[in-house]
């Protein structure tokens, strides 16, 4: 299993490994505003579910990437991204730290070495991404750039019985990225 190291100006991103699952990101999904923007219930990870989390990806259709500041090493988000080779996609998650604070650029800097990497290295031709409908700071930022709204969907609310709660879910073509950076660079 060959781990995967990609880097932006002020962060490095890197597959985690078993020895991550010690890191203390098992205490993200605990804080309620995590939780919801992934529809789950909030609770601690243990270090074993940690590890097991891990050892499910294989580097080659599913990557679990670490986002560590430079400057500090400290552990600050994990992209999880899953790879489609059938249909040349894949499909993105991410998490920030709670305690690292939100809009703080990681996330959004740390972006475009993955979709290099997955577009131009790896070849393949879309990605895709889910978004829960109540998380509207990242559905405005995904407007702004070339994703396209494919369709909405329900699904149950997370510690509900009969609660539903909608999804957003988008697409963005290797043309699109490619035509909305030769835009931004003209």
């Amino acid at each position: 299993m060959a781990l995967l190291a990609l880097e932006s100006e002020h962060f490095t991103l890197r597959s985690l490994t078993a020895e991550d699952a010690r890191l203390d990101w098992g205490a993200w999904l605990a804080d309620p505003a995590t939780a919801a923007a992934v529809n789950a219930v909030p609770r601690l990870l243990t270090p074993a579910e940690r590890e097991a989390y891990v050892a499910r990806m294989d580097n080659r259709t599913a990557f679990l990437l670490g986002v560590f500041e430079k400057s500090s090493g400290t552990l600050v988000g994990i992209w999880t991204i899953y790879v489609d080779p059938v249909h040349r996609e894949y499909l993105l998650s991410v998490m920030s730290a709670p305690q690292y604070g939100r809009n703080q650029g990681a996330l959004t800097e740390t972006r475009e070495p993955i979709y290099r990497h997955f577009f131009n290295v790896i070849g393949l031709e879309a990605a895709r991404i889910s978004v829960m409908a109540s998380n509207t700071y990242v559905l405005e930022r995904l407007k702004r750039q070339p994703w396209t709204l494919e369709h909405r969907s329900h699904t149950r609310a997370a510690g509900t019985q009969e609660a539903l709660a909608e999804v957003c879910h988008f697409r963005m073509t290797k043309t699109a990225w490619e035509e909305f950076h030769r835009a931004k660079a003209s």
